[in-house]
């Protein structure tokens, strides 16, 4: 840490990974938030707002010699002068400061054309996709507590990046008018675009101030959220002019509090004096107590401050990824990104730094392995759940349960499967949390629900809040025939034998060959035993799906299989078991065959009417 010539402090990127990492492992109510600016879209392939200034220059270059024409940067530079702006109504103008002048340059262009500014716009924004230092952003904001936004730009690189690589949607504030609606919530990010969006008639026209009705919106966040700033150079005016007379409210705790992280980029082997923001900056971070970091490449940054802040996963903090599901032409795309982005990587580290959190040795270093965080950002629950199942020592299973936990806490999908890992192994009061803690995340999860009804049934007895879930579970899914199935043999064992008859054949009536339609058929010939004392109609069903085959799965299912039919008289149990063990264990079926009363059942089409 060192304080240069105006007397601000300023760290090296890494002493600033160091300086925010200590900051959230120690401080767990502080937030980050992000002001972000065109400098941070430039690896999107979205002009800086240097080169847009250079474009608007030639449009005025073209005009001043009245034909369109192919012009030199030399030629542009010798022609673009304070004096031959001037005549366009552009004052002070000065080159070698042109970024500043965009706005103004602007507004000469597209003078009472607005709608050819906008496609302007619109054609340097459109098919645009997010670098690996957005997809970095995407995932810190997903994170649900540094979850903010405060952009200049007008391109939808932050949702987009959101969208694609986290399956989050955030809350974006395109226009001063929905600036109300611009709240922090830890539920969802919020991207918060001063400038409008540009499906809003982005605000070229007058950007030198801020719209009133932003003023209380981000006086709010900035009294809640500490900015990090990257790739903002401060041109538009109206947020720096808000940022100069905003004051923050004095912590007694925190006297000398950092209230704003200013990143500047440098483009040489070390920053210089030239690569410093304005003056007008630097007077805004000393008003702040801020602090100056430079770097060169927001991309990066971005990759190591994602692996700073992901040092330590607090509970309440969520990564999820897109579940693709079928969506053929998702996975296509994401395969095509992921390309894009380990080429990038490639550039960003040519020495290919080793996996892992610490480097090669895995702990103590707070360089952040690039390898390492971009698996994290890419991985998918399901990564884990594969990994846990290839595993055959049950504790190791364990253990990579509970590291995609730690990484996806909000995948009730990874939760509940762990949760039937320590169920199987009868650890139940575990079991129960697991299942419950994937409920709490999901409440409206069909799978879930079911699971949880299912385990409070056969484990813990309790008939009451079973009930209610299994019926939550159907009303969610009323197609789900696993949920349908275990509820209609929680209706037999309660003796219930006419509602269970009713829900197995709402299962078989769905006409899928599956281990779940069998189970109902089994259910369904027991209820029949006890309403009529005739098991055909189900029994005939049920061979009909033996007959035709299915795909088996784990065999847990026959305890409940077996409980049941134990409910019959005892010269049938044999029967009964041979049945059990058929539908559960392909292998089973010679022995089922050897029973004279099963092949004297005829076998009964799905679809035929039911006769009791």
């Amino acid at each position: 840490m060192t304080k240069n010539n105006h007397e601000i402090t300023e760290l090296s990127l890494q002493g600033f990974l160091k300086h925010i990492m200590r900051i959230d492992d120690e401080d767990t109510e502080q937030r980050f938030c992000f002001i972000i600016g065109a400098g941070a879209s430039a690896s999107s392939d979205i002009p800086m707002t240097k080169n847009l200034a250079d474009q608007l220059l030639i449009r005025l270059y073209e005009d001043d010699h009245h034909e369109k024409v192919v012009v030199s940067m030399d030629e542009l530079k010798r022609w673009a002068t304070k004096k031959n702006l001037e005549k366009f109504g552009v004052k002070n103008f000065n080159y070698s400061c042109r970024e500043s002048f965009y706005q103004d340059l602007f507004k000469t262009c597209f003078m009472n054309k607005m709608n050819i500014g906008k496609i302007f716009i619109e054609e340097l924004i459109q098919g645009k996709q997010p670098n690996i230092g957005y997809l970095a952003l995407a995932k810190i904001l997903s994170m649900n507590k540094h979850n903010i936004v405060i952009t200049t730009n007008f391109d939808n690189l932050v949702a987009d990046a959101l969208t694609l690589f986290s399956n989050t949607y955030a809350r974006v504030v395109g226009h001063e008018h929905l600036a109300s609606f611009a709240i922090a919530t830890k539920r969802r990010p919020l991207i918060a675009k001063i400038h409008r969006d540009w499906l809003f008639d982005p605000n070229n026209d007058d950007v030198h101030t801020l719209p009133e009705k932003w003023v209380k919106p981000l006086t709010d966040i900035l009294n809640t959220y500490t900015p990090i700033v990257l790739g903002y150079a401060g041109n538009d005016g109206g947020l720096m002019g808000f940022m100069e007379k905003f004051e923050f409210r004095k912590d007694p705790n925190y006297p000398n509090k950092h209230n704003i992280y200013w990143c500047y980029r440098y483009s040489g082997e070390k920053p210089t004096k030239r690569d410093l923001p304005n003056e007008r900056i630097l007077n805004l971070i000393k008003h702040y107590n801020g602090i100056l970091v430079p770097h060169k490449d927001f991309d990066k940054t971005m990759l190591e401050l994602f692996m700073a802040l992901n040092y330590k996963i607090h509970d309440d903090l969520g990564i999820s990824k897109p579940s693709p599901g079928n969506n053929k032409s998702f996975a296509i795309r994401a395969f095509v990104r992921e390309e894009k982005l380990l080429k990038k990587l490639r550039e960003l580290y040519p020495d290919d730094p080793p996996p892992g959190p610490g480097g090669a040795g895995g702990g103590g270093s707070v360089e952040p392995s690039p390898k390492y965080a971009l698996s994290l950002i890419n991985q998918d629950w399901r990564d884990w759940e594969l990994k846990a199942r290839k595993e055959p020592d049950i504790e190791k299973k364990k253990l990579i349960y509970e590291e995609g936990i730690i990484l996806f806490p909000h995948s009730c999908e990874l939760i509940g499967n762990f949760a039937h890992l320590l169920k199987a192994h009868e650890e139940y009061d575990r079991a129960e949390y697991q299942y419950r803690n994937a409920l709490r995340i999901n409440p409206n999860d069909s799978i879930n629900t079911g699971n949880l009804a299912f385990f409070l049934d056969t484990v813990r007895n309790n008939i009451e809040e079973a009930e209610k879930l299994y019926k939550k579970s159907i009303r969610l899914d009323p197609n789900r025939s696993e949920n349908t199935t275990r509820f209609a043999f929680f209706l037999f064992n309660q003796k219930r034998y006419r509602q269970a008859l009713e829900k197995t054949k709402h299962v078989l009536n769905n006409l899928h060959c599956n281990r779940w339609s069998a189970r109902s058929a089994f259910c369904s010939s027991l209820a029949f035993n006890k309403l009529f004392e005739n098991e055909n109609p189900a029994l005939g069903r049920l061979k009909t799906l033996l007959e035709n085959g299915f795909e088996r799965g784990d065999s847990l299912f026959y305890g409940i299989l077996e409980i049941s039919f134990l409910k019959t008289p005892e010269w049938k149990h044999d029967f009964y078991k041979a049945l059990a063990l058929s539908i559960e264990e392909q292998s089973k079926l010679n022995e089922l065959n050897a029973f004279q009363e099963w092949k004297e059942i005829k076998p009964i089409d799905l679809g035929d009417s039911w006769e009791e």
